[in-house]
């Protein structure tokens, strides 16, 4: 036997090669920054009932949603904002966006950088705002790296040229400004619009100095712009729109969805309306149990695949910034919601009556004589934690 041999034949370094063993395996739960990690389990798709139809077909008539679509078009009218106030609010962006096109068309604002462009985006933007949000938000991208001092100079302008076009058009309306390390808020009664501040560097390692927006603030700000075309192109059946809605109501309710962003919401209520290799969205009773159905499943657990976020690599899920105790609450709130509406519970789950408003869906709830327990998390962040034997 030849010394320095391995399995797969002689080393090409010489000796002492032989065979190459596999790293030590890390914990399940455990996120290792070495350089060498051990093997990671695949992440893998949660059952869904609505892609594999034709391989399990329903032993059972559909449930009749039809006393579900009503409530959840109710509960929809109630969150839809009021005409009136939508009106003010976007007369109010009107004239704030108008202000910003004339400072760029100047561009004489001292020692302040150029401005670009400006995007509006967010929920106000993809037509999916909810009773209560009244601010517009908008993206001001610089030509320049802009500081908090720059900031503040537009936003005394911007507040000025504003107060000025309502006395223009003989309305004697308080305008009000604020600005903070990255934006800045023109404001006039309920309405306001919130101006998040971007600049697109030639070279991402270019250094910000001290007195400069924070680099995260200007890649989330760009971000925004990136979702909001995202939106334009994906976002366009209403039953999609509604569901954002509704879900949006959730996120304000429920403990457990509250750990949702905006940004989660949309593309699971888009995941949910949407059948892949389908051109139209399902309705907005069944994308609703859908929804719940895929949440229940683990679709934002840890190992599954989940949502892959349209605007980042392909590897990056959307639920991947939440932490291993958010994703089975919400996994766990999911569920129970399921179990209420398997119950015909939907009024309750939609706080329709108003005794309905205040129910705790994290206690034991009687749907018809029938007694519904809510899920019960069982993560445990000590025992998951590697110990000092597994390093």
């Amino acid at each position: 036997m030849n010394r320095g041999r391995g399995r797969g034949g002689p080393s090409p370094r010489g000796r002492g090669r032989g065979i190459r063993r596999d790293p030590v395996r890390s914990h399940p739960y455990q996120h290792s920054a070495s350089t060498r990690p051990g093997p990671t389990r695949p992440a893998h798709h949660p059952f869904d009932l609505w892609q594999a139809e034709e391989i399990f077909p329903q032993a059972a008539p559909p449930p009749d949603d039809e006393g579900m679509a009503k409530a959840l078009a109710a509960r929809h009218a109630e969150l839809v904002i009021d005409s009136a106030l939508q009106s003010q609010l976007g007369d109010h962006f009107s004239r704030v966006t108008t202000a910003l096109d004339n400072i760029i068309a100047l561009q004489s604002h001292g020692d302040v950088p150029f401005i670009d462009k400006i995007r509006p985006v967010g929920s106000h933007r993809m037509g999916t705002p909810i009773r209560g949000d009244m601010t517009y938000q908008v993206v001001v991208v610089f030509k320049s790296w802009p500081t908090e001092v720059h900031l503040e100079t537009i936003c005394n302008k911007l507040k000025q040229d504003v107060e000025n076009a309502y006395l223009d058009s003989g309305s004697k309306r308080t305008v009000t400004s604020s600005a903070d390390k990255s934006s800045f808020t023109v404001a006039s009664g309920l309405s306001s619009v919130q101006c998040l501040a971007a600049y697109q560097p030639e070279s991402w390692l270019e250094p910000a100095k001290t007195d400069q927006i924070p680099l995260k603030d200007i890649e989330q700000a760009l971000k925004e712009v990136e979702r909001s075309r995202w939106c334009d192109e994906h976002i366009t059946h209403p039953s999609t729109r509604m569901l954002i809605r509704l879900l949006s109501d959730l996120r304000q309710r429920i403990t457990g969805f509250t750990h949702l962003t905006p940004w989660m919401a949309t593309l699971l209520a888009h995941k949910a309306a949407v059948l892949p290799g389908r051109r139209d969205a399902l309705q907005v009773a069944q994308a609703f149990r859908r929804l719940l159905h895929c949440l229940s499943a683990g679709l934002f657990l840890a190992d599954n695949a989940g949502i892959s976020d349209p605007i980042e690599t392909p590897t990056v899920t959307v639920h991947r910034p939440l932490g291993f105790n958010r994703q089975e609450e919400l996994c766990c709130a999911a569920q129970t919601l399921l179990r209420l509406l398997s119950h015909g519970a939907h009024r309750e789950i939609l706080a329709l009556d108003q005794d309905c408003s205040g129910v705790d869906f994290q206690s034991t709830m009687n749907c018809g004589g029938i007694i519904v327990n809510p899920s019960v998390c069982v993560f445990d962040q000590d025992a998951a934690a590697p110990s000092k034997s597994d390093s």
